[in-house]
């Protein structure tokens, strides 16, 4: 998002046009969790979802599309639901879907249609563009409907890989698939940050790193071509963005229309010699936040209260002006709306911290179990034990000095520019079991 030349209908549309929050984070950095998140508006160790393959976990009943369909709106999916669905059920409380499991080229869709009674199966000739045509189609419907309000998710595969990029398969279409109205498209050239040209498959520079990191090396030629394949298939997404953009507008429907675009994790391309996601660091943990809505959110504006994904949920809520009647689960997030006041620091955390992992819990890449604080000037990481509890390794790093993390001061032998470890460590701790934003132990 920081490079001109990336999603310029995105940016044209969202950061023109809407306000932009610099600050924007995922609670957990990785797909499964994350998504869990989004929809329930609770952290991880709330919903109980540690890993890709514990979706089930999550309390369907009592997730967005839910609360707002009690609410009056008629709601819709176009694209993903949850990483491990898998067909395996109907997405529960949408009107209207077309959804699947990933992938760009010929990609199944389970397809309900407005009006329609039934779902049908549908293959998709490239699935971004099926998904933009959908997600098009739906707000044409719902335009007919001018008494009732909506909500869609739109969720497409772009950026994402089709299989895991290795040190002995990195091959660019292998990895990534796009149309070929994009074959001869520049894309920005691959700008390697300090993490990188740094630390990178330094392992010297590493030794005030989590063990788990200081060996680990990623080569630099898949490292820029797992770039490429980023910025080749967001290509797609920019004109998805574009033309349901455009729609909005031409239906009289923009100026009414709360639009949100993030992600559901941040990615490596070779800091720190890793690939993937699922670290506490700033490439991990950071995403995109732009947000549109005329007359509530200024054009152009950016907004430095820090934001996440868990706080989705109470967004939408506060907008419709609904409160539920019941809220099953107390929400983790809180609400964005202008006005409303900021979080003093963002909770962090991967895998079951604090408590025995669960049966069949198989983490991502084998990183420990991690949790941690973080503001725009600092943050403080803690790294468990196989009991995930045990304190392996702490790191604290001074983000205005050090935006990229290379120095990590509790490993300097410079007793004078550590924090109170004792003290973050304890509300680190308590975090580990905070729920909801008001009583008992709220998450901040």
């Amino acid at each position: 998002m920081d490079v001109p030349d990336v999603l310029p209908h995105t940016k044209r549309w969202l950061q023109a046009g809407g306000t932009t929050f610099p600050e924007g984070y995922v609670t957990s950095s990785l797909c499964c969790p994350e998504r869990a998140t989004v929809w329930s508006g609770r952290v991880p160790h709330n919903h109980g979802v540690f890993d890709n393959y514990t979706g089930d976990s999550l309390d369907r009943d009592w997730i967005t599309p839910r609360y707002l369909h009690d609410a009056g709106y008629r709601t819709a999916l176009v694209g993903k639901f949850i990483t491990d669905w898998k067909f395996r059920y109907e997405p529960p409380h949408f009107d209207d879907y077309a959804v699947f499991q990933g992938g760009y080229a010929d990609a199944l869709f389970w397809v309900k249609d407005p009006g329609a009674v039934k779902r049908r199966s549908e293959r998709a000739g490239f699935s971004t563009d099926f998904i933009a045509d959908k997600a098009i189609e739906y707000i044409g419907a719902n335009e007919a409907r001018d008494d009732q309000p909506w909500f869609m998710q739109v969720a497409p595969h772009p950026p994402h890989n089709l299989t895991e990029a290795t040190k002995r398969d990195c091959n660019l279409r292998d990895l990534y698939t796009w149309p070929a109205r994009h074959d001869m498209v520049p894309v920005p050239p691959w700008q390697p940050s300090p993490a990188v040209t740094v630390e990178g498959n330094n392992s010297a520079e590493k030794t005030d790193k989590v063990p788990y990191l200081r060996h680990r090396t990623f080569p630099t030629d898949c490292a820029e071509t797992t770039h490429t394949g980023h910025m080749k298939t967001l290509l797609a997404a920019d004109e998805m963005v574009d033309r349901i953009m455009s729609a909005l507008e031409a239906n009289g429907e923009l100026d009414r229309t709360l639009v949100i675009f993030t992600s559901d994790n941040g990615f490596a391309w070779g800091e720190r010699g890793m690939t993937s996601k699922a670290l506490p660091y700033t490439e991990h943990v950071k995403v995109p936040f732009l947000v549109r809505w005329d007359g509530v959110f200024p054009a152009g504006a950016v907004d430095s209260r820090m934001v996440s994904g868990e706080d989705l949920l109470a967004t939408y809520l506060q907008a419709a002006n609904y409160a539920p009647p019941e809220l099953h689960y107390p929400l983790d997030g809180r609400s964005f709306l202008p006005g409303e006041a900021g979080r003093d620091a963002k909770y962090l955390e991967f895998g079951p911290v604090g408590r025995p992992s669960p049966a069949g819990y198989k983490g991502h890449r084998s990183i420990p179990t991690w949790a941690s604080l973080r503001t725009p000037s600092w943050q403080y990481i803690e790294y468990y034990e196989a009991d995930n509890r045990t304190v392996q390794f702490r790191e604290y790093y001074d983000l205005a000095k050090d935006p990229w993390e290379l120095n990590n001061l509790l490993a300097d032998a410079d007793d004078s520019n550590n924090p109170d470890v004792a003290g973050l460590s304890t509300r680190l701790h308590q975090l580990w079991t905070c729920a909801g934003t008001s009583e008992g132990n709220p998450c901040p």
